[in-house]
């Protein structure tokens, strides 16, 4: 059975060795990190689940992901260098540090595993997020963020409602 929260554990520890040197480029460099690894993670699940009466949702999360990964890539990241502020430093800490403190609840099958880890994910880039709207960004910079949260929140939505059935 694929280890998923240990592939994520090790991003997130790749991600807290990263130095930054401006708010913009370090947000999209870990949040791109993380999607990728969150991509390939439900590629693997989605090739698995291949087939099967669930393989439209892990197809239709794999779609979800491409696009989130795709609209971080803005001209914003051109824009002048703004510091990173202590407090969104100590958000993106804290947040990578919560993959290494979680314990995997015992007795999933493979595709509730799969199911948590995303939640976990994505509730992670949701501080992520909350805390770059922190860093005094233009109004098209915090639309684009406000959406990237609401579509992550209903990405965790359906991924919950998935898990307790």
């Amino acid at each position: 059975m694929p280890d998923y929260l240990t592939q994520i554990q090790r991003t997130a520890d790749s991600v807290l060795k990263f130095s930054p040197n401006n708010a913009r480029s370090y947000y999209i460099k870990i949040t791109r990190s993380i999607y990728d690894r969150a991509l390939k993670i439900t590629m693997t699940e989605s090739a698995i689940q291949s087939g099967t009466g669930n393989s439209g949702f892990t197809r239709a999360m794999v779609q979800l992901q491409y696009q989130l990964r795709a609209d971080l890539f803005p001209s914003s990241c051109k824009q002048t260098a703004t510091p990173i502020p202590d407090l969104f430093q100590r958000t993106v800490d804290a947040a990578m540090r919560n993959f290494s403190r979680y314990q995997q609840p015992k007795g999933l099958d493979r595709e509730r595993l799969y199911l948590w880890v995303m939640i976990q994910v994505f509730e992670n880039l949701n501080q992520i997020n909350a805390g770059f709207l922190q860093v005094g960004l233009s109004t098209k910079e915090k639309d684009q963020v406000w959406q990237r949260l609401k579509m992550q929140q209903q990405m965790i939505v359906q991924l919950k409602s998935k898990y307790e059935r």
